[in-house]
């Protein structure tokens, strides 16, 4: 018999140990993505990539992480109002400042948040991907009213330090974020190189068709799924090949 550990050399040599799993190696966008999704700084998050299996890794992130959450932050087109201008105001979403993760609050209220994301530039529009990591009441206040068929829309809260704007006339036609836009009766503001601060679940926004998709059903499918193995018989009994 081959001892705990070894297997036994087939040419009677000496017992060698028995293969370990590979470590998993992650990228440093899949430690970044880990740190984010498991709430840990990027040392805690690159020895836990060390320590543990795949499989393992990923139950762990889903059960700290909370529900999926896919935010179209900003669509790119005119807010009114826009910081401190007197006119509805254009983002260049190119020149945005991005931080690696932003905070999802409730309402904009820095003591109701409800997790983190990672904010994308897709389309000409800003995208914030992410989970509800932050259990409590405002959570699941929020996932109540969405299992109940709200639609939550999306706010996000910008600092225009150090932004560029100009002016566009009334009349005046501007093509940004891959859109054309008319510059009504007080004009158009376009800045660059705003900053995003965060994003927030609101009931009305003034971007609106900044909206918000929380995956409900997730960790169901998650919790509903079984290991794939033999099947079996009716009265328990396994199904045996015929040889």
């Amino acid at each position: 018999m081959s001892k705990a550990g070894r297997t036994e050399d087939p040419t009677g040599g000496d017992p060698t140990p028995r293969e370990r799993p590979p470590r998993l190696r992650l990228t440093a966008a899949g430690l970044d993505e880990l740190s984010l999704l498991a709430g840990l700084d990027l040392d805690q998050a690159r020895a836990l990539s060390r320590s543990f299996e795949l499989r393992a890794l990923r139950r762990l992130c889903t059960d700290r992480a909370g529900p999926r959450v896919s935010i179209i932050a900003y669509t790119g087109g005119p807010l009114d109002p826009l910081g401190q201008w007197p006119r509805p105001g254009v983002l260049d979403v190119a020149s945005l400042v991005l931080p690696r993760s932003l905070p999802v609050l409730l309402d904009h209220a820095v003591g109701r948040p409800l997790g983190w994301g990672r904010p994308i530039r897709r389309g000409g529009q800003l995208v914030v991907e992410g989970q509800l990591s932050s259990p409590g009441p405002n959570r699941d206040a929020v996932l109540a009213a969405a299992h109940a068929g709200f639609q939550w829309k999306a706010s996000c809260a910008f600092c225009f330090s150090g932004a560029q704007a100009s002016i566009v006339p009334c009349g005046e036609r501007l093509l940004q974020n891959g859109h054309e836009f008319t510059a009504g009766g007080r004009g158009l503001e376009l800045v660059i190189g705003a900053i995003v601060r965060e994003v927030s679940l609101v009931i009305d926004g003034r971007d609106g068709s900044a909206t918000v998709a929380i995956d409900l059903a997730a960790r169901q499918r998650g919790e509903g799924r079984r290991p794939a193995g033999r099947r079996r018989a009716p009265g328990g009994q396994r199904h045996r090949r015929k040889r």
